[in-house]
């Protein structure tokens, strides 16, 4: 699963927000931790989702000799507020969502320096599918306008096929309270290098911060951090000097599509690349990028 920062920043999503206040006192007690239910095609929800991205880059050209002067600068923006009810249309073969109808009871967004406003009314039916490493976005039966679409991809996330969030996050065998396990940093690699290139690394852990009820009922607190190195700049003929991110991640996960589920995200990149410029001038080019979201479904 994926969530993109503007068009080619990713992160995996999973992740999730729980009041610590609801939680039973620790004990040694064992519990199994439940990351990805399979999705039913007709299963309802209702999801809320409050998401924004900042991307900026800053692009200097270095004679000999003389002090950087900046060459290009620009500052992307985005933010976006979704209320909806939502059915699955179709799922992937190991149970993730593939395709999903949203009845909209709020969709509102704004862009760099635009104030929020309503970007579809209330009843508007749209419909995200995703086959392959393409997605599409339906508005009442017809193509999505590409400004539309750029909002639609921080809202609405559709699962990965090929692995499920329990084998790229997931702890191997129940674990106490407290405890702390290590994420696939293999898979998850895999599933990034279609935006950051084929040397990107990952590497975190999970931690079990406390469970609610039990039995199909449980509700497990989770929080983590994960890094991200070596990644490669969305342009070709920069070569990389430093490149970093990290997303911190909580929430809560229930042991099935039953009760509230919540979800919460803070991700940050820094890159900096160098690369030839006119007249024997370097050009160096800084990009940092933040996003953030909170998510909620209800189960129906």
């Amino acid at each position: 699963m994926k969530l993109r920062l503007l068009s080619f920043f990713p992160v995996i999503a999973l992740v999730l927000g729980f009041s610590a206040a609801a939680l039973q006192a620790a004990t040694a007690k064992s519990y199994p931790v439940n990351l990805s239910t399979p999705w039913k095609v007709g299963e309802k929800f209702g999801e809320r989702r409050t998401a924004s991205a900042d991307m900026q880059m800053v692009m200097n050209v270095e004679a000999a000799g003389q002090p950087p002067r900046p060459m290009q600068q620009q500052q992307q923006k985005q933010s976006v507020h979704l209320d909806a009810d939502a059915e699955v249309l179709a799922v992937f073969p190991n149970g993730g969502l593939q395709k999903v109808a949203l009845t909209l009871r709020k969709f509102t967004g704004a862009a760099d320096a635009k104030p929020e406003a309503d970007l579809l009314p209330a009843g508007t039916k749209v419909v995200v599918e995703k086959n392959g490493k393409d997605k599409s976005y339906t508005v009442d039966g017809k193509p999505a306008a590409a400004e539309l679409v750029q909002f639609l991809k921080l809202a609405v996330d559709l699962d990965d096929p090929a692995h499920t969030d329990q084998e790229v996050l997931g702890p191997k065998a129940a674990v106490a309270v407290g405890d702390a396990w290590p994420v696939n940093g293999t898979l998850m690699a895999e599933s990034l290098k279609e935006d950051f290139g084929d040397s990107v690394t990952c590497t975190g852990s999970l931690k079990l911060d406390g469970i609610k009820g039990s039995g199909a009922s449980q509700v497990a607190a989770v929080s983590g951090t994960f890094k991200f190195d070596h990644l490669q700049l969305p342009i070709p003929s920069f070569v990389v000097k430093t490149a970093e991110g990290q997303a911190e991640l909580s929430g809560n996960l229930p042991a099935s599509h039953s009760g509230v589920e919540t979800r919460s995200l803070k991700l940050a990149i820094k890159l900096a690349g160098e690369a030839p410029g006119p007249n024997g001038a370097k050009l160096s080019l800084d990009m940092t990028g933040t996003q953030e979201n909170w998510t909620e479904i209800t189960y129906r």
